[in-house]
């Protein structure tokens, strides 16, 4: 799975396991570089999903639950 199809907590627990595998100084030079790109990959889509929540809802919050398309792009997922 692509990590920009995941959802918010699945990106959260791939985060976690590489956090951990990262801890366990089992990897190589070469595997905690790579596990560190992924990581940072993971937090800027976290970020994302989260900047784009908070656009939503403060588009709800000012029209009362309702949002009007034009308002919004396409980031909302």
């Amino acid at each position: 799975m692509n990590n920009s199809e995941m959802s918010f907590e699945e990106a959260l627990n791939k985060l976690d396991s590489i956090i951990a595998d990262m801890e366990s100084g089992k990897l190589s030079l070469d595997e905690s570089i790579q596990a560190y790109e992924s990581a940072i990959n993971i937090i800027v889509q976290c970020r994302t999903k989260l900047d784009n929540s908070r656009r939503k809802i403060e588009v709800l919050k000012q029209n009362g639950g309702i949002i009007n398309p034009v308002e919004i792009n396409d980031d909302f997922q």
